[in-house]
């Protein structure tokens, strides 16, 4: 009885629930960006992603419901299931590593790790309020708050959350994070971008149905420029903009009925509001923070209406471009004032930001250290 007391006693002045706890790392969680997770019926059917989809040889739906009710936007019948790993198209040829190479390197850190998965569709807010359960959960089985690793839009939703909660954090690392936004995924809303050789499973009509994609854009509209080279002013979170340069859900050639409209008023309203939760509580005390970061990569960040290479309507390429990891730019990767933080640069591009050995070592650093 008095070993017990002993412990005890130990493990409150430590500030945990038990000595485990205060033996072991803080447990390090891992969440994922846009198209990061599978999606699975309850059956355990995947609609997203198995080689045969990224193939062309299965286009499952993944378009969402186009109405909002009471309890948000109308679901359908598909869930997170699990981060994405490793798609081997042909076997010692072709792969399409999402993940695989990140979660095993997190694996052999050697502390607890638990990889979030959510529905990265669906309204970000939604999926801030998923992450928040998460993390108690977390704190509830180990008397401890989290190190956390966010991948681009995952750090969004880490930041929104930090804003809110910071005592469910040790310490935060975010890479390839649109902090200010941009316009890297403008081309995967106008034309579209296939996924492996399927065009269509993630083509702009399906985009336009996820609120999230549009919580990656600016505040500022800075971004769009006519062919005599003025600016042209656009207001991303605004239908009315969109309709009225002919971008995204409205470029030439796609049919919006009224009932669209309204769910896209209605989801721009909503990604505006989670874009104003990314901005720093000035009560707030943030953990340490890492950011890594690539400037390797030519990154969009001005599109040209009726330029020499437009597509429908959309020149992506005449303009010059910025430094950045392809997606994200160098400057629009680093967290608003005041949070303080570090920065690891690589040369690897948005997608294998966390595949670089050197980086890895370096969270492992951050994250040993007191």
């Amino acid at each position: 009885m008095r070993v017990r007391a002993g412990r005890a006693a130990v493990a409150a002045f430590l500030g945990v629930t038990s000595l485990a706890a205060a033996a072991s790392p803080p447990t390090l969680v891992f969440i994922h960006g846009i198209k990061g997770a599978r999606l699975a019926t309850d059956a355990g059917r995947v609609h997203w992603l198995t080689v045969a989809q990224a193939l062309g040889l299965s286009t499952p739906v993944l378009a969402l419901p186009t109405r909002f009710g009471d309890g948000g936007q109308e679901r359908d019948a598909l869930h997170p299931a699990g981060v994405l790993t490793t798609l081997i198209l042909v076997p010692r040829l072709v792969e399409i590593d999402v993940y695989g190479r990140w979660l095993a390197a997190a694996r052999a850190l050697g502390r607890p790790f638990a990889p979030f998965a959510y529905d990265w569709r669906r309204d970000d807010a939604e999926s801030v309020a998923d992450f928040e359960r998460f993390l108690e959960g977390v704190i509830r089985e180990t008397g401890r708050p989290a190190d956390v690793v966010a991948h681009s839009m995952g750090g969004l939703i880490t930041l929104s959350l930090l804003n809110r909660r910071p005592d469910l954090f040790r310490r935060v690392v975010f890479a390839g994070v649109p902090f200010a936004g941009g316009i890297g995924f403008l081309p995967d809303l106008h034309v579209g971008r296939a996924t492996g050789l399927n065009r269509r499973i993630a083509g702009p009509d399906v985009l336009a149905t996820f609120p999230s994609v549009f919580t990656l854009f600016p505040l500022v509209n800075e971004h769009v420029v006519e062919a005599d080279g003025s600016p042209s002013p656009m207001d991303f979170y605004d239908a009315d903009a969109w309709k009225r340069l002919a971008l995204g859900p409205y470029r030439p050639g796609a049919r919006r009925d009224a009932a669209y409209e309204r769910f896209l008023a209605e989801a721009l309203r909503r990604a505006k509001a989670f874009r104003a939760s990314l901005a720093p509580r000035p009560d707030a005390v943030f953990p340490p923070v890492l950011v890594v970061l690539s400037d390797a990569h030519p990154t969009l960040v001005r599109a040209l209406r009726a330029g020499p290479h437009a597509e429908d309507g959309i020149d992506f390429t005449t303009l010059p471009r910025t430094d950045g990891d392809g997606r994200v730019s160098a400057r629009n990767a680093v967290p608003p004032a005041p949070i303080r933080h570090e920065v690891v640069v690589t040369r690897n591009d948005h997608a294998k930001l966390l595949n670089d050995a050197a980086v890895v070592k370096r969270i492992a650093e951050f994250l040993d250290a007191p």
